[in-house]
């Protein structure tokens, strides 16, 4: 034990000797939730609305400008911006200046105010059309947004009509939890920078240390002392952890006393998540060292495994509403558990996937993952 204790002292300072690690493992993070909370920060502030152009053929003023007036301005979600004609608006959507755009027909005020008030005559329905960009995420959701909106009047008309009319009887009670929080950027990116730090370190330090060290014959001359090869890899293995950790605690730090998200994210849940990634992503960077025999492939699958962890596995935004041609591999991948696992205990959930899951599936890529490496283990440590 002496030995691993001795080893991995060792094995921590000669990392820390090069800048590369304390740029990607502690600086880095730090820069880039720096970055994210400049650009898209204000988020979390109640002027944030999504541009939405209104073509109104109806000049008469009633229930859809009401309506209108409800859901923009500083309160509501949207900002309007209303235009004469059609084509301008549609060709303004499609240059992104409007995330949506909605048509409203000649008459539809007046129809809107007779169904309200003539009980007993169906009147019909007004036909609004709505114009998105598909598989556009942002047009997307302001569309949905919408259509619960004006699903909520017509239910709200619908009980004029029959004053007796109930869909359900409600009775609400209110509860504390120490888990539940509004909506903050700061919060909700916080797990996906702490991921991107924990790849760094699972994705390049640890096959590039494994590689190089195995080819420059380093590991070679470890073994004509008394050091055995798991006492070696478990003072590396505890290396990479103490790295991970060191630059997680940095960022807390960094993140509590200028962004105020300390609050929200001490808990010991979310604590047993962080070290639950670690050790999954650990394993996943040891799999990627037993496929590659040079630094220039462990640097290659590094980079190409870090790209598409970070993007597919919805670390910097919600990825759940993507094609299901993509969405099919982002439910294999491990981050996108991993990072929902850690927003689920601090109250930013964004996504349908169970909780079981959120264990399962990344518990199914550690074992996956060790497996591969113990197969692999005496080539991996150069141990022939």
């Amino acid at each position: 034990m002496k030995r691993i204790f001795r080893l991995t002292g060792k094995l921590f300072k000669n990392e820390f000797r090069q800048f590369d690690t304390i740029f990607w493992s502690l600086l880095f993070p730090l820069i880039l939730f720096f970055i994210l909370n400049a650009i898209f920060g204000g988020m979390n502030a109640q002027g944030f609305s999504l541009p939405v152009g209104v073509v109104k053929e109806d000049r008469v003023s009633g229930a859809i400008d009401s309506i209108l007036d409800e859901v923009s301005g500083p309160a509501g979600p949207f900002s309007i911006t209303h235009y004469e004609s059609r084509d301008d608006a549609l060709e303004n959507l499609k240059q992104g200046k409007e995330e949506l755009v909605i048509f409203v027909p000649k008459g539809a005020s007046t129809k809107m105010m007779a169904a309200m008030t003539i009980k007993a005559v169906d009147i019909g329905a007004v036909q609004l059309e709505i114009y998105q960009i598909s598989g556009k995420q942002s047009s997307e959701m302001a569309a949905d947004i919408m259509e619960q909106i004006i699903n909520a009047v017509n239910l709200e008309i619908g009980k004029m009509q029959d004053e007796d009319y109930r869909a359900f009887n409600i009775s609400t009670k209110g509860l504390s939890t120490e888990e539940g929080t509004g909506y903050n950027y700061s919060v909700y990116i916080f797990p996906g920078v702490t991921l991107m730090l924990i790849l760094a370190v699972a994705l390049f330090n640890t096959p590039l240390s494994l590689v190089f060290f195995r080819t420059n014959g380093t590991n070679k001359k470890l073994y004509t002392t008394p050091i055995r090869p798991l006492e070696y890899f478990a003072s590396m293995f505890t290396n990479w952890l103490i790295t991970m950790v060191l630059g997680f605690i940095l960022l807390l730090v960094v993140a509590s006393l200028f962004y105020e998200v300390g609050p929200e994210i001490m808990n010991m849940k979310f604590f047993l998540s962080v070290l639950f990634s670690m050790i999954v992503l650990l394993a996943f960077g040891m799999m990627v060292s037993s496929f590659a025999t040079k630094l220039s492939t462990a640097t290659v699958f590094g980079q190409v495994s870090m790209q598409v962890l970070m993007f597919l596995g919805g670390l910097y935004f919600p990825v759940f509403t993507l094609p299901w041609g993509v969405r099919w591999f982002i439910y294999v991948l491990p981050t996108t558990h991993l990072v929902e696992l850690q927003r689920r205990f601090i109250g930013q959930s964004v996504s349908p996937i169970p909780f079981y899951a959120l264990i399962v599936v990344p518990l199914a890529w550690l074992t996956f993952s060790a497996t591969v490496f113990a197969i692999n283990f005496k080539r991996v440590m150069g141990y022939e």
